[in-house]
């Protein structure tokens, strides 16, 4: 039975990916390094902590992964404070149909505390969701399912009784992992393999409560 939908935000939520990853390659830049596509990609799902470990072990960079974080965490927090953003198209009536029906939601991510409550604050959804687990709530990262697990004990709802909508490999690998029904979110075909998760959609008007609930 659903009683629950578990929202990864990057994405998902509002459509960052693209704004986060173009960052990124400014910063390799800076940094003196050339990360190709492929393995960016691989990246994608981890906390940012995580991230840039493996970016320091594999390119042989010098500087400490806190001061790769702390200077990715300040490029990433002031350009959300001014860029123009929105919720992805039908996410707020899908997230109203939920609660319609009793559903309660949640929002789990590997992000940083601080951007994902300026994003929040920024779409008007920060008092939307019932729970909110983020990276720094957790021990392990995505593909754990630390943080879904986190998520379903702040709603007081079993995993089975939980979905989670995910739109990258690692975060559909945790949500299986979670005993949650995992719904990969294809915004943009072919850029993550989410072909483990039990449902795949390209948008919030491919879903519904009562899909869901006859699916879950």
């Amino acid at each position: 039975m659903l009683k629950a939908v578990i929202f990864d935000m990057d994405g998902v939520i509002v459509d960052s990916d693209r704004m986060i990853y173009d960052l990124e390659q400014v910063m390799f830049k800076d940094l003196g390094i050339e990360v190709s596509a492929e393995d960016h990609l691989a990246f994608v799902g981890m906390t940012a902590q995580k991230f840039w470990g493996a970016v320091k072990e594999r390119y042989g960079l010098k500087q400490p992964v806190e001061e790769l974080l702390d200077d990715f965490v300040k490029k990433t927090y002031d350009y959300f404070e001014t860029c123009e953003i929105e919720p992805m198209e039908g996410l707020v009536a899908f997230i109203e149909d939920l609660r319609a029906h009793g559903v309660k939601v949640a929002l789990a991510s590997s992000g940083e505390p601080k951007r994902i409550g300026l994003i929040m604050k920024r779409l008007g959804l920060d008092e939307v969701f019932s729970a909110r687990v983020t990276a720094e709530d957790v021990v392990h990262g995505k593909p754990d399912p630390e943080v879904f697990l986190k998520a379903a004990e702040k709603l007081g709802v079993a995993p089975a009784e939980c979905a989670v909508i995910e739109d990258a490999k690692l975060g559909v690998d945790a949500a299986n992992s979670a005993g949650m029904f995992s719904i990969g979110f294809n915004a943009v075909p072919g850029r993550q393999d989410l072909s483990a998760a039990k449902l795949i959609v390209g948008g919030f008007s491919e879903l519904s409560y009562e899909m869901l609930a006859a699916r879950c």
